[in-house]
């Protein structure tokens, strides 16, 4: 019976580039900022592999329950989610100059 070689994961494999690494809820005690948000959007879409549509609805979710039990008043889910999006369409933008030298 063959042995099945575990797959070495790497720092640079596991992190995303200028968010880090992903985290699956919001573990501040503080409001979560961008950063927290894309953290947790990239959880559930690269380590769940959920769609975008998905992984948004998602990460609203937490984050109105975060908002919720601050007291924050808060927008309707669906502008929430266009804001995480986005969110995610600057991070894409920054990510296409990744290797720019100006």
């Amino acid at each position: 019976m063959a042995c099945l070689k575990e797959k070495s994961v790497t720092r640079a494999a596991s992190e995303i580039w200028l968010v880090g690494p992903t985290a699956d809820r919001f573990t501040s005690p503080k409001l979560p900022s961008c950063g927290d948000v894309l953290k947790v959007l990239f959880h559930y879409h690269n380590r769940a592999e959920m769609t975008l549509k998905d992984s948004t609805s998602k990460t609203t979710d937490l984050l109105l329950t975060i908002w919720d039990r601050a007291r924050i008043p808060t927008k309707a889910a669906n502008h929430v989610g266009e804001h995480i999006i986005k969110l995610h369409k600057e991070w894409q933008g920054l990510k296409k100059l990744i290797n720019r030298k100006s």
